[in-house]
């Protein structure tokens, strides 16, 4: 599987005038484009929405997974203190943007089934919040689950860079670190240890059929990833 890890910011910028006014894309562009990103970035938009091009026509709900794809990291806060909270910052940006922004696309609903519906925004958001921790089980998912296989689709997506070839998944990580490069060398690695064995741990990694054929390599990547910050963390302590 080809795992697509940069793509141009003017080609972003066509996609987003297909979704939204030129304001929301120029936040956007601004937020992703801090100087503290090295991973999280334009270029992890775009790696996102070559996966997205993939999987399109398996999603019941493709507009709240493309505006789910461009806010979820809209708020990257590398300070641990702020960290746990940038899902929920981002998610409340999204419908503060849109309502701003584009309030005829806030006021759009998707039909669930015969008698219900669902505001597309909230349910992106909703997708947003997902992914602290990537679980899909949340109240609002779980009360229309008709959602819930675009949420898994969705979170694989964010994923899927630990499928990559070992050289792209090993650029990943170091860029993650140089995202966190104020925080000590020990208690880096001991967390990145920590959360890359929260997904190792997982019974699958990926949720969606779409994406079983990601598995061995991203578990392969993060046996190595887990094995590297072990030893530095062990290294670390011992001096």
């Amino acid at each position: 599987m080809r795992i697509a890890t940069t793509g141009s910011p003017s080609c972003l910028r066509e996609r987003a005038f297909a979704d939204f006014p030129e304001s929301i894309w120029q936040a956007i562009e601004t937020a992703y484009s801090e100087p503290h990103r090295h991973y999280h970035g334009l270029g992890h938009l775009s790696a996102m929405f070559a996966e997205y091009d993939r999987i399109e026509s398996s999603l019941r709900f493709p507009r709240a997974v493309r505006w789910a794809v461009w806010m979820h990291d809209f708020h990257y806060d590398v300070d641990m203190a702020r960290y746990p909270t940038n899902e929920t910052r981002s998610a409340t940006m999204l419908v503060a943007l849109w309502r701003e922004h584009a309030p005829h696309l806030a006021a759009l609903r998707e039909p669930v089934d015969s008698e219900h519906d669902i505001a597309a925004l909230d349910l992106a958001a909703e997708l947003i919040l997902c992914t602290k921790g990537h679980d899909i089980r949340t109240s609002v998912l779980l009360a229309h689950p008709q959602a819930l296989d675009d949420a898994q689709h969705f979170l694989d997506i964010d994923l899927s860079i630990l499928a990559a070839p070992v050289d792209i998944c090993d650029r990943y990580d170091e860029d993650i670190r140089k995202e966190f490069a104020a925080v000590p060398e020990p208690l880096f690695a001991t967390e990145r240890a920590r959360a890359l064995r929260h997904f190792l741990a997982r019974e699958r990694i990926f949720y969606s059929p779409a994406f079983a054929q990601c598995e061995a390599a991203a578990r392969d990547n993060l046996r190595r990833l887990i094995d590297k910050w072990e030893r530095v963390a062990a290294q670390s302590t011992s001096r």
